[in-house]
């Protein structure tokens, strides 16, 4: 796993990266094969659309972005 830190936001890569989401507001899990994270407010995600992958909001309000690479 890589982080890399930047000024307002969190980058997390795993491997090869097919699409992106990134959280614009509130609190949300993200499931990528057999792994789940918790994401927070301006942090990104890079993920294999071919595995497993899905995602559950924990706050009421969740807005994000999803972009297909």
């Amino acid at each position: 796993m890589v982080k890399n830190n930047t000024q307002s936001s969190e980058i997390i890569s795993l491997g090869k990266a097919n699409d992106k989401i990134h959280l614009l507001e509130g609190k949300m899990k993200l499931q990528d094969g057999n792994l789940e994270y918790s994401m927070k407010q301006d942090e990104s995600f890079y993920f294999n659309a071919l595995e497993k992958h899905g995602i559950m909001p924990i706050s009421d309000t969740v807005k994000y972005i999803n972009i297909f690479v």
